[in-house]
């Protein structure tokens, strides 16, 4: 008989895939339809059937046999993923008992958990993850893997507390950078829109200066050419549409 290891490995050589339980589980069938057909020594259904009842056949899918409704009388595997931790390991059998391969876990971590604990090292060891993925730090400890420590001094007005200056100072920088870019953004995708607006009005009034300097200004905003030229059309197609639809209705 074939193994596991062996089935996956013609498995894979065959197709280029790893094959999963349903593949196995066909596998099995049809091994068992050829030792009926075997044993009958016959095609016709109702002797093959009659071999299918009393099989009993012990493949590394299952041990496989047949009740006396005709269904399949065969003890499921249950396996569970196991909890994450830094490195991923296999999924083990946790029933039947005695072929188990790991124990059962229950109550198992929510998914969120698992993979908070296993992103942020269970969060540096200085806290723990709640049930929807995120670190719950110890005191004296913050940031998103509880990774930033909280240094308290003292001083003549009492107990402060007191971070990093180096990392406020990034914080303030970054705040101030992200700002800064959204902003010019904003400010620009204001200008384009108005520029596009004034090119359309242009355009529709054939308006030539006009059109000819907010072609200029919108190539100081950055835009090429060839974007500058595909707009104009588009402005054209779509006015010439217009004004199409506009002489059919009158």
């Amino acid at each position: 008989n074939m193994t596991s290891q062996e089935f996956v490995a013609s498995y894979e050589a065959t197709w280029g895939e790893t094959p999963s339980y349903l593949a196995a589980a066909q596998f099995a069938g049809f091994c068992a339809l050829s030792q009926a057909i075997e044993s009958a020594a016959s095609l016709h259904s109702q002797d093959v059937a009659a071999q299918l009842r009393n099989i009993s056949l012990h493949e590394f899918y299952a041990d496989i046999k047949f009740g006396p409704t005709g269904a399949a009388e065969i003890q499921t595997l249950i396996v569970q993923v196991p909890v994450a931790k830094d490195k991923a390991s296999e999924v083990h059998v946790v029933y039947p008992f005695e072929t188990a391969t790991a124990p059962f876990i229950f109550p198992r971590p929510t998914w969120a958990q698992q993979r908070c604990r296993k992103d942020t090292n269970h969060c540096t060891g200085h806290g723990k993850c709640n049930t929807g993925g995120i670190c719950k730090c110890d005191e004296g400890w913050s940031g998103r893997a509880c990774e930033e420590h909280w240094v308290i001094t003292e001083d003549h007005d009492g107990t402060i507390l007191q971070t990093s200056a180096i990392s406020f100072a990034s914080l303030i920088a970054f705040s101030m950078l992200v700002l800064g870019i959204w902003r010019i953004c904003h400010c620009r995708s204001r200008l384009e829109r108005r520029l596009l607006r004034n090119l359309s009005k242009a355009i529709a009034g054939e308006d030539h200066r006009k059109i000819a300097s907010t072609r200029r200004r919108l190539a100081y905003c950055g835009w090429n050419r060839r974007k500058i030229e595909r707009i104009v059309c588009s402005i054209r197609r779509q006015q010439s549409e217009e004004f199409g639809i506009s002489l059919a209705y009158l």
